[in-house]
């Protein structure tokens, strides 16, 4: 391969090669290894993986490959051995302790658990250990972990956790950064103010209640939704500021797509709501407190469906299409916001970072951002008691509903000619026009006439209609199917 200059993609080919389609589309074929001639990709299954891939809980879904009996279980065993070895041999040499080499592992690769928080999953587990050290002699820093401290390198409950300190051969509590909250530590000190199977409401102190969501991936369901309710509804008399956070590695990947596609094949029609993504839920908090490496975005037309939670509606006020902005002619008409709306949902673009969520206003120039993650609810915390602070001294308000002049009839069917040209040309699937003539719908107004202002209500009814017109439609439940079994995208 070397000599043939095969040496991946910059060259042309490497272990794979992308070749163009007729039409237009790539495709990547894979290099057989004996006859070094590219043929289709070979789809690779293994009971392992299929067993695990629906486990939530790291340490089982773990614990599932490492005792199969294939081939996946045999390459993760002879991997895992060789990576906790590795990372037991070489920690007293360049790290002051295990809770830098899992933050590392953690951090740096993003995974969910670090090598010494693998090795306590094992030790627990004295079965799938032998079966994963397989004759290797277990290294000294474990050895003394067993006779020196407790059988484990971390002990303790959730935010009261201490580490095994190689130095002392004593157990030390993990630190954290100054002013960190834990809501681990919270709920373990009965903080829980109110509870049910999807959320919980933590009291952090200071007049401060946390929104917590703990359904899988935190996807929104109707559990989190009455939640939201309680807080929008009875919040105000309660608590100085609420704060919606979690600890999880997503905040929110939006609504429970298998609840929707249930009602919709059931042919049970949400009235008078619809289930908001994560995104919305930010864009609707009187201030957004952002890690700094935050993924956000308006990905619903992926699943055949626009966003229904506001996200149209919010999107359209923060790119100029409130009549005060319009009057201020700070955004050249009524168009521009819609146009540029229209481009940032139908192409389901999703920041990479807070900063360019900013710039794409799923998050407010004011908005803030933090770069340590630890440290994200003790900041978002300050921000709410300022903001409450600010309220009580008559300084500030929360936003009332604006009114908005949008382009109406006549830059609807501009769109509709635009996305008509994409579908001749082949760039769209006939389903992704019918998705983009409803979000063009919504995004210039329905019938409403570019002169007279409308009320975000106005937008919100129209987004439900769109929402559940999709929703109803056979391609639109096969994509939300798709994501669902596969987890892929289907282009129909």
């Amino acid at each position: 391969m070397i000599r043939r200059g095969w040496l991946g993609e910059k060259s042309g080919q490497g272990f794979y090669k992308r070749v163009k389609n007729p039409g237009g589309e790539s495709t990547i074929l894979e290099l057989n290894l004996k006859t070094l001639e590219y043929e289709p990709q070979q789809k690779v299954r293994f009971p392992s993986l299929g067993a695990a891939r629906n486990i939530e809980d790291p340490v089982q879904r773990m614990l599932t490959i490492l005792n199969a009996d294939d081939r996946a279980g045999q390459l993760a065993r002879e991997t895992t051995a060789d990576s906790l070895i590795y990372a037991a041999v070489l920690a007293p040499e360049i790290a002051d302790s295990i809770v830098s080499v899992d933050e590392a592992m953690r951090w740096g690769f993003n995974f969910d658990m670090g090598s010494f928080e693998v090795w306590d999953a094992l030790l627990q587990y004295p079965e799938t250990l032998q079966k994963v050290m397989a004759g290797r002699e277990l290294p000294e820093l474990v050895q003394r972990v067993q006779t020196a401290g407790q059988g484990t390198f971390y002990t303790g409950a959730a935010g009261q956790r201490q580490y095994f300190d190689f130095h002392t051969n004593t157990y030390k509590p993990v630190p954290r950064p100054e002013g960190a909250i834990s809501l681990a530590a919270a709920k373990a000190s009965n903080k829980v103010i109110r509870e049910n199977g999807s959320a919980s409401l933590v009291d952090i102190g200071d007049g401060v209640a946390c929104l917590e969501f703990h359904t899988k991936m935190n996807s929104i369901d109707e559990g989190i939704i009455e939640m939201l309710r309680y807080v929008a509804e009875e919040g105000q008399h309660h608590f100085r500021a609420v704060v919606i956070n979690n600890e999880a590695a997503d905040f929110s990947a939006g609504a429970n797509i298998m609840l929707v596609l249930m009602g919709a094949k059931s042919g049970e029609w949400p009235a008078g709501r619809a289930l908001g993504g994560g995104c919305e839920i930010i864009m609707h908090a009187n201030h957004a407190r952002a890690y700094a490496e935050s993924y956000i975005g308006l990905v619903e037309v992926g699943v055949g469906l626009i966003p229904a939670g506001g996200g149209c509606k919010e999107l359209l006020v923060r790119l100029g299409a409130t009549v005060e902005m319009q009057k201020a002619k700070k955004t050249g008409g009524p168009f521009t916001p819609t146009r540029r709306a229209f481009e940032t949902i139908s192409f389901a673009t999703v920041s990479t970072s807070a900063v360019e969520a900013q710039d794409l206003r799923f998050l407010r120039k004011s908005d803030a951002i933090t770069v340590n993650r630890d440290l994200l609810l003790r900041d978002a915390k300050a921000d709410a008691l300022r903001l409450a602070d600010a309220k009580e001294a008559g300084k500030w308000q929360p936003a009332q509903p604006p009114l908005l002049l949008l382009p109406g009839i006549g830059a609807r069917l501009v769109m509709e000619q635009q996305i008509e040209n994409l579908l001749i040309t082949g760039k769209i699937s006939e389903h992704d026009a019918v998705i983009a003539q409803h979000l063009a719908k919504v995004l210039t107004g329905g019938d409403c006439s570019p002169i007279e202002p409308v009320t975000e209500q106005h937008v919100l009814d129209l987004e439900r209609e769109a929402f559940l017109s999709l929703a109803g439609t056979p391609k639109s439940q096969d994509r939300m199917q798709s994501i669902l079994m596969s987890g892929k995208l289907l282009r129909n």
